[in-house]
């Protein structure tokens, strides 16, 4: 796999609910991609329901995660295949997909902590998903993150 630098600038307080903001951000940015309606980046400028993100979103983490994701996708969807074998990528439920994506994303070419990047997955399976999709998630993100050694 392709290993990018990682990011920079940890920290809490402000910076934690700028980068909550900018998963959600992202998240719907990888959805509108997926289902065809928009390109990547230009999904994080003209989301109609950005206004609805509690926070400022950190723009250079939402770059940043698109970034590696753009970079990375076929191996995202490889480890995300590899972690699950009952669904195929391709029949997953969309907002599932895409939280997904996000998390193998940040999981694989971040230094976040592990279990912040599945904490934050879960929620937003929570706030968007269906009733099943936060343990999906977990469950996944989970099994990707034993798979992979961590620096």
């Amino acid at each position: 796999m392709n290993r990018p630098p990682r990011s920079s600038g940890r920290g809490g307080g402000v910076n934690r609910t700028r980068r909550r903001a900018a998963r959600e951000l992202v998240l719907q940015a990888l959805y509108a991609w997926d289902v065809g309606s928009m390109r990547l980046f230009d999904a994080t400028l003209e989301n109609p329901f950005r206004a609805e993100i509690e926070g400022e979103p950190d723009e250079a983490w939402v770059r940043s995660l698109l970034e590696l994701f753009e970079t990375n996708a076929s191996d995202v969807d490889g480890l995300i295949r590899g972690a699950n074998s009952r669904w195929r990528v391709e029949r997953m439920d969309k907002v599932d997909l895409a939280i997904l994506r996000l998390g193998v994303t940040e999981l694989s070419f971040t230094d976040t902590p592990a279990q912040v990047v599945i904490n934050e997955a879960i929620e937003l399976a929570k706030r968007y998903g269906s009733e099943t999709s936060a343990r999906f998630v977990n469950g996944v993100l989970d099994a990707v993150r034993k798979s992979q050694p961590r620096d």
